[in-house]
């Protein structure tokens, strides 16, 4: 979503887990091709995003989505055959929004790292314990914004690994997510 990247540069830039997340990342709903049609698929997605945060799985119906997103009943039944690809596209949904938050993280990282003087990235390098100072605010403001200002998409996230354990379609999504996840944190 809203990458501005060369695909071809972004595919040879990232890292192998990022690659697959974002190659398993298929919706599975109707394909849309004008734009207004799109933005109601996402509206509707969005407002299953956050009955899922706040009401758990089982409070995703097709017309308490209908009502959230402030469509007709029928354009939910039109977009998705069924609840289940509902809540599989959400996921999906909720896998690249997170994706692009955790790389605006990762880039900031990247970007304090690529400007440090090589000396200081060395093991007793001088200013080493600045630099993992900054880090340490970087990080903690990060983590800061994801439970306060995004507790949300916090609780989505549960929600949706949670049902990843129930079912084999969001499993391997979840999978990749978290191997991304967990990968780019190896990194550092």
């Amino acid at each position: 979503m809203g990458q501005l990247q060369n695909p071809a540069l972004q595919a040879n830039s990232e890292l192998p887990e990022n690659r697959l997340l974002r190659q398993s990342i298929r919706y599975r709903g109707r394909k849309t091709l004008r734009v207004k049609s799109e933005l109601r698929r996402l509206k509707i997605l969005e407002a299953t995003l956050r009955i899922a945060a706040r009401d758990g799985l089982r409070g995703i119906k097709h017309r308490a989505v209908a009502r959230e997103a402030k469509v007709p009943l029928a354009a939910t039944t039109y977009y998705f055959r069924d609840i289940h690809e509902l809540i599989s596209d959400s996921f999906m949904l909720f896998a690249e929004k997170a994706r692009d938050n955790l790389d605006g993280f990762y880039d900031t990282i990247n970007l304090v790292l690529d400007t440090t003087p090589a000396e200081t990235l060395r093991r007793n390098g001088p200013q080493r314990k600045e630099l993992a100072a900054r880090l340490s605010v970087i990080s903690t403001a990060y983590l800061h914004e994801q439970f306060t200002k995004r507790r949300q998409q916090m609780l989505a996230e549960q929600v949706f690994l949670m049902e990843a354990l129930r079912d084999d379609r969001l499993a391997g999504l979840a999978r990749s997510y978290r191997e991304a996840w967990t990968a780019a944190c190896g990194r550092y």
